[in-house]
């Protein structure tokens, strides 16, 4: 008795760790009903199995809640980093990501999808700390039939990177080249998300006439790939799938200190002519 109400126990809060922590939504519903089916038929069947350690016995039910519920956790539990590229003094760049979670592609306004890659950046504490030092703004890589990608979010003749600091275009390449040199596939969390992307473009950054953003069908990359198809393998009429995010410019840090030093100066100054003029009077 004592033992069924502990293994209970432990499934029902391992099935609300699962709920909170999974990697993602599937992953959490695949949790909680394998979990669920296991207390079910600790209950129903009334029978307390258990396993063996040594003089320790672990009930059945407690040892498979482990065994689903760990190998689910480890994306949560151990992420990966966000890794900002190693770019010499005085070289600004961007960055580029695949948003974790998936929207729909219905609405032609392309501020709706800037809006949910802004969202999505600041999930990141990394890349929201970035965002909040540097003053950045997050534009999807994507085409609506009134805005091209490459109007929308343009790579600004600088070079893209992204979230493992790993190149995808330099300055004067660009992304919208019809290539790109790694895939983009990590997210804003520095995970991988390889996985089929929204775009409603062109290889060269322009809009899929009648298959941008918001139309039935539109166009989607594969965030696997670093030819042409990372951002225009085919159409879908998929419900959802994941965006492209692109930073504007990360101010290169030679310009951010002279901007400090220049700041300080002019308030000095400022200051000491307050002084000056309060000591002639």
């Amino acid at each position: 008795m004592y033992t069924s109400v502990l293994s209970r126990l432990v499934l029902a809060a391992a099935t609300s760790i699962a709920a909170s922590l999974a990697h993602t939504a599937i992953l959490r519903l695949a949790a909680i009903h394998v979990l669920r089916m296991i207390l079910s038929f600790n209950t129903n069947h009334h029978r307390q199995l258990s396993t063996t350690f040594g003089a320790y016995s672990m009930p059945k039910p407690v040892l498979l809640a482990s065994v689903v519920i760990l190998p689910l956790l480890l994306p949560a539990v151990v992420p990966a980093t966000v890794i900002l590229p190693d770019v010499p003094a005085g070289t600004p760049y961007e960055i580029l990501f695949v948003t974790l979670d998936t929207t729909t592609a219905t609405s032609a306004d392309i501020n709706t999808y800037n809006s949910f890659v802004t969202a999505e950046a600041n999930l990141s504490p990394v890349l929201a700390a970035l965002t909040t030092q540097h003053d950045l703004t997050w534009h999807v890589v994507g085409s609506t039939s009134t805005v091209d990608a490459i109007v929308n979010a343009p790579d600004n003749g600088v070079a893209v990177y992204n979230t493992q600091g790993q190149l995808l275009a330099d300055a004067a390449t660009g992304i919208y080249n019809g290539t790109i040199t790694n895939p983009a596939q990590y997210n804003q969390f520095g995970n991988a998300e390889t996985s089929y992307v929204f775009t409603g473009s062109t290889m060269l950054g322009g809009l899929e006439t009648g298959n941008a953003l918001g139309d039935t069908n539109v166009v989607y990359g594969d965030s696997n790939q670093s030819n042409s198809a990372w951002i225009s393998v085919n159409t879908t009429s998929e419900t959802q799938l994941p965006l492209y995010a692109l930073s504007s410019p990360v101010p290169e840090p030679s310009t951010l200190v002279i901007a400090m030093i220049g700041a300080s100066t002019a308030l000095f100054l400022k200051r000491r002519r307050r002084r000056a003029a309060s000591a002639s009077r």
